[in-house]
């Protein structure tokens, strides 16, 4: 474990980008492997178990290299900043503002596929990866994270059936979205909240009319909210900010 720790913290980069990629193939090959799970009590079975082995990759990665601090996985509330959480449900409040859909069976399985979701990608995007690039400061580390995060949504276009006309804006809004939380991350030292706070901003927005212009307000909105949490920071600032372990 040492010498793994060792050769991540001296290749932060490195090590970020191989676990993206690793976590975006987990994802890939359990969604071909397994069978097409739907049964009309819950459809989204099959894509809430590929969510949770992304989680399992998640969890695994965090116990090879001891790194239950610095991602974020042991403190379940704040530690410090707990307001910087608030703004963020501004999100899914304003969509109730559209209206909403949907029987009360597709909101529970909307729940808990978006409740392993947002654990999923909280845990590899804001706790591993985020937790490496630490080393490179926070400006760094929210930057990289939010970058790759986006990115990987193109998977979504190639991989599971979505056209690139709307993969493309996801992944501007994802970017943005990845910012913004990404600054609350290393403000509050956890990623509990903001996997409760991804799950319910999926949720509602599956169920709301959302228009698109609406969408472009919430990425502007993220892009500022984000640039306000680190504003001043310094590029080598967050040395003391999570534990090694």
């Amino acid at each position: 474990m040492t010498a793994m720790r060792r050769w991540v913290g001296a290749h932060p980069w490195a090590f970020a980008v191989l676990a993206w990629v690793a976590h975006l193939a987990v994802l890939v090959v359990v969604s071909r492997v397994l069978p097409v799970w739907a049964p009309d009590a819950f459809p989204e079975l099959g894509a809430t178990v590929v969510n949770l082995a992304g989680i399992a990759f998640g969890l695994a990665v965090v116990a090879a290299l001891g790194w239950w601090r610095r991602s974020g996985v042991v403190r379940l509330a704040p530690r410090r900043a707990a307001w910087t959480v608030l703004p963020l449900m501004l999100m899914p409040l304003s969509y109730l503002a559209f209206g909403v859909h949907g029987s009360v069976g597709a909101w529970l399985g909307g729940l808990a596929l978006y409740v392993a979701l947002g654990v999923n990608e909280e845990l590899v995007n804001r706790g591993v990866i985020l937790g490496a690039l630490l080393r490179r400061g926070r400006l760094t580390a929210v930057l990289g994270s939010a970058v790759l995060f986006g990115v990987g949504h193109a998977v979504g276009g190639l991989f599971f059936g979505r056209d690139w006309f709307s993969t493309g804006p996801q992944i501007l809004s994802s970017v943005a979205y990845g910012i913004a939380v990404g600054a609350v991350r290393v403000r509050i030292g956890t990623i509990w909240p903001l996997a409760l706070f991804h799950a319910l901003d999926d949720l509602v927005l599956r169920q709301a009319n959302v228009p698109w212009w609406w969408h472009l307000v919430l990425l502007f909105g993220n892009l500022g909210y984000g640039w306000w949490l680190l504003r001043g920071q310094a590029p080598d600032g967050a040395a003391a900010l999570t534990r090694p372990r």
